[in-house]
């Protein structure tokens, strides 16, 4: 039996969802919603990159918020998940810059901090994995 638990194991003060059991199939499953969640993460920010771009930065900021929603689904504390991680460290590294640019610095000193929990995150899985 499969159970879902929200737990902070990698350090970096953030709840991620993790799946605790050896049960190939749920690891298979968990990939593949890993994927599906990366996928969408990454096109969002894509589609926020384009909007930045053109000078739209609220549009932009709105939809690097929607990929910060759903990269948190994914668990990013091994090698597997490497990608995600680096993912949310441009992401959030992108929203602290957009942010920059209306003059939220609130906004900016957040998202810092966001992203450099991640690069925390990045450091332990190339030096401790």
């Amino acid at each position: 039996m499969s159970e879902k638990k929200k737990e902070d194991s990698c350090g970096c003060g953030h709840e991620h969802n993790h799946e605790h059991d050896n049960n190939e199939d749920n690891n298979d499953d968990y990939m593949k919603n890993y994927e599906k969640n990366f996928e969408e993460g990454k096109k969002l920010k894509n589609e926020g990159d384009l909007k930045f771009k053109n000078k739209n930065y609220e549009d932009a900021i709105k939809e690097y918020e929607k990929a910060v929603e759903i990269l948190k689904k994914i668990n990013v504390n091994d090698e597997k998940q490497k990608e995600g991680a680096e993912l949310f460290v441009k992401v959030y590294s992108n929203l602290s810059n957009f942010y920059n640019q209306i003059k939220k610095y609130d906004k900016v000193l957040l998202n810092t901090k966001e992203g450099l929990n991640f690069v925390h995150i990045l450091n332990y899985i190339i030096f401790n994995v």
